[in-house]
């Protein structure tokens, strides 16, 4: 699961703002972070790059999610046939922690399948490692669909138990 960062032009791709300091010479992501980020916006990032998780009967979710969703969620599904108990619970878990990547910024919209694809390949790495740490007695499985897609919105993290081989 290691995957290594981007080299200076991919980076570049993704961060367009890069090339435009100092006169065209460009900047480093962490120069650049220096410059235009702020302590808020960096604690906002931590819940989603470094996002707490919880147990509910036996279900591991995002934190936030309550008791009663999962709920709704198993009454919805309580007469579907054909769907084991196991595939019902991971069905449950998929959608109550799906994320579409362009909810995390919904107002901006010229982001790009790169940006997409990046990010959420590396909230997938951080969710695995951070799911493995959290619950070391279980196994997850976590999901970046990075499907063709005709809309941007399509780009989404998930991740459930995997509770049968």
């Amino acid at each position: 699961m290691t995957e290594s960062y981007p080299v200076q032009s991919e980076v570049s791709d993704l961060i367009p703002e890069l090339s435009l300091w100092n006169d065209g010479a460009g900047i480093d992501p962490e120069s650049w972070i220096c410059c235009s980020g702020n302590y808020e916006l960096a604690i906002g990032y931590s819940f989603l790059f470094w996002p707490s998780f919880i147990l509910i009967d036996d279900y591991v979710v995002r934190q936030g999610t309550t008791k009663e969703d999962i709920q709704e969620w198993e009454h919805a599904l309580a007469n579907e046939k054909g769907m084991s108990q196991e595939a019902k619970r991971e069905s449950i878990e998929a959608v109550l922690n799906h994320i579409h990547l362009t909810d995390i910024h919904p107002e901006d919209s010229n982001p790009t399948e790169a940006q997409l694809r990046y990010l959420g390949n590396v909230l997938k790495q951080i969710y695995s490692v951070k799911l493995q740490a959290d619950f070391p007695d279980r196994r997850f499985v976590v999901d970046f669909s990075e499907p063709p897609v005709t809309e941007l919105r399509d780009y989404q993290l998930t991740f459930w138990q995997k509770r049968k081989e």
